[in-house]
């Protein structure tokens, strides 16, 4: 049975602090299995970094949410940590939507708010432990 993911149900907010969320979910042609800290495209590995992985769980966490720039900073440097936030944000974007093959023009998956932040926008789906079970089974 697939659910949709969303509502705040099962992980915390960044600004909270740990993230809670695990398992997996699809969107698109992507499948990512945050418990595993893998993204995949029709069953093939997606090379992607370990920050841009977190920036783009955090968009999954809040879906439809705008999140501002300021979040993405916390999220992913913490308050502590000095950097370059315009160009550090930019970079780390870039680098998602490349593992998405997701485009500024014409989004799928993130949109931009100018100034503001970014928001996840496609349909997601959380797969319940027996798909992932079955699954593993499948591709074994």
């Amino acid at each position: 049975m697939l659910l949709f993911f969303g509502d705040g149900i099962n992980f915390v907010r960044p600004h909270e602090g740990v993230r809670k969320w695990q398992g997996r979910c699809r969107f698109g042609d992507f499948e990512l299995d945050v418990t595993a800290y893998e993204l995949r495209r029709l069953g093939r590995l997606v090379r992607i970094e370990r920050i841009p992985m977190e920036l783009l769980i955090l968009l999954l966490e809040r879906r439809g949410d705008l999140v501002s720039r300021e979040e993405i900073v916390e999220r992913l440097w913490g308050k502590q940590t000095f950097v370059d936030a315009e160009t550090g944000v930019n970079s780390v974007m870039r680098k998602v939507r490349q593992a998405l093959k997701d485009s500024t023009a014409r989004p799928v998956f993130i949109q931009t708010i100018s100034g503001k932040g970014y928001r996840f926008l496609a349909p997601l789906l959380r797969l319940m432990r027996s798909q992932r079970l079955a699954a593993a089974a499948i591709s074994s």
